[in-house]
């Protein structure tokens, strides 16, 4: 089976999040598509057309520690798997322009993750990785993780899950399966002007496969160049940070 999973809580943006949904489902209709979140039952039913098996976890799973509980959602996911199926973990401020899980037929690996197109601090970027359910995997999403966030106890809402992936990385526990499949110019890098010409011509040329809205570029829903982004709600934030503290 394929299955690819995202966390979303606290409705920063569901413009952002169902733009997520539909160019996913537009890409592959057949992958079991798995939602951990806090959204209410009644909003979830606003999805059924994308064909979302939403995960209910509790506010209280949520407080303090998002990304922390984004990689235990991942244990869970791993752990409900069977042994070979393939696994892809998102965010949800992505644009899909083709099918991600073409990403396992690209290298041999047991995780693949995706370095930025640019230098920068932290080599990968957590937007998009991948794996096979394994049991290795299983220990490396469960009890290395566990053993890994007890050192970080400040990072655990914002930054763990981004540290361990580039800790999997450095430590050669994971491959590069290329930039293509998380296509993320860093504002604070080229700036919002360059950056969104980036994602621009990026999306105009198809020259990537799934395009990163990170930080202010989720913004770029609302400039009417992508065809097939979600503008119901144009008061959402971008600055997801500080949204769900």
């Amino acid at each position: 089976m394929d299955i690819l999973m995202a966390c979303y809580f606290g409705q920063p943006n569901n413009d952002v999040f169902e733009t997520f949904l539909k160019t996913f489902r537009k890409v592959n209709n057949t992958a079991l598509l798995q939602v951990y979140t806090d959204l209410p039952t009644e909003l979830q039913s606003g999805y059924i057309d994308y064909n979302v098996v939403f995960i209910d976890v509790p506010a209280e799973d949520i407080k303090g520690q998002r990304c922390y509980r984004k990689i235990r959602c991942v244990a869970d996911t791993e752990s409900n798997a069977t042994e070979g199926d393939r696994i892809i973990v998102c965010d949800v401020d992505l644009y899909f322009l083709s099918n991600p899980f073409r990403a396992f037929n690209k290298l041999s690996f047991d995780i693949g993750v995706t370095r930025r197109v640019h230098s920068y601090q932290f080599p990968v970027n957590s937007g998009l990785f991948c794996f096979w359910a394994t049991k290795k995997t299983h220990e490396i999403f469960g009890r290395d993780f566990d053993n890994y966030a007890l050192n970080y106890p400040d990072r655990k809402d914002w930054f763990i899950d981004q540290d361990y992936i580039n800790h999997l990385f450095t430590t050669e526990q994971a491959v590069d399966i290329g930039w293509e499949y998380n296509f993320c110019p860093n504002t604070d890098v080229f700036g919002i002007n360059l950056a969104s010409d980036m994602i621009r011509r990026a999306y105009e040329s198809r020259s990537v496969k799934v395009l990163h809205l990170k930080s202010e570029l989720k913004l770029l829903i609302y400039d009417g160049f992508l065809e097939d982004a979600v503008t119901n709600e144009p008061n959402g934030t971008w600055n997801w940070q500080k949204a769900g503290r």
